[in-house]
C-alpha cells in the first residue's frame, strides 16, 4: 500500500484555488498527511529600455498589484484553514517572470503528492500551464544512486537477461532524500 505523508497544492486566491485548498485538506486529512499550500507569485520583469518615469509608474504600480494580489490569496487561503481546523503550511514564492517551471520543480520534489489547477489560459495567463508541466515533468524526487539508475536503463532494453532483471528487482527500494 503507498503511504502519502507530504502534500503539496498550487493554489492562489481564485475561486478554483480556494476550491483546491478545501480539496487537498480533505485528501491530507483522510491521509493524515501535511498539507502545503503553495502560492506561486509571478513578479512583472522590469522593462530595460523604460524611457519615461510615466513607464516606469506603470511598471511599479503593476508589481505592487501582483504582491497584493499574492498577499491577499496567502489571507484567503490561511483563513480557510483556520476556519476548517486544519494545520496547513500556507506560503507564497515571489519567482521572476517565465520561472514558474524551475519554481514547480522545485516545490515538487519532496512531495508525495501534489495538487494542482487545470492548465488553461483563460486569464491570459499560463502560469497554470508553467506550474503543470514543472511539476509533472521536472519535478519528482532525484534518484540518490546514479550506478543504479544507469543499470537499470542497461536492463530495461531489449534483450537484456532476466537474471540481470531479477537481480535489479533484488536491491533495496530507493528510499526519499530525507529533509533537512
Amino acid at each position: 500500500m503507498t503511504v502519502w505523508r507530504e502534500f503539496l497544492a498550487f493554489v492562489d486566491g481564485s475561486e478554483d484555488g480556494l476550491a483546491r485548498m478545501r480539496m487537498a485538506m480533505d485528501v491530507a486529512a483522510k491521509h493524515k498527511g501535511r498539507l502545503e499550500a503553495l502560492v506561486l507569485v509571478e513578479l512583472p520583469l522590469p522593462d530595460l529600455a523604460v524611457a519615461s518615469e510615466t513607464l516606469e509608474g506603470m511598471f511599479d504600480d503593476a508589481y505592487r498589484k501582483v504582491r497584493t494580489a499574492g498577499a491577499n490569496a496567502v489571507t484567503a487561503l490561511n483563513i480557510i484553514a483556520k476556519e476548517a481546523k486544519v494545520e496547513v503550511n500556507v506560503s507564497s514564492w515571489e519567482i521572476p517572470g517565465g520561472q514558474a517551471r524551475d519554481a514547480a520543480a522545485r516545490a515538487a520534489r519532496t512531495a508525495d503528492l501534489v495538487i494542482f489547477g487545470k492548465p488553461e489560459t483563460l486569464d491570459d495567463s499560463d502560469l497554470d500551464t508553467d506550474i503543470f508541466v514543472g511539476a509533472t515533468m521536472e519535478g519528482g524526487r532525484p534518484w540518490p544512486d546514479a550506478a543504479a539508475l544507469d543499470q537499470a536503463a542497461r536492463l530495461g532494453q531489449a534483450g537484456a537477461s532476466s537474471r540481470g532483471r531479477a537481480r535489479l528487482k533484488l536491491r533495496a527500494p530507493c528510499k526519499p532524500l530525507s529533509r533537512s
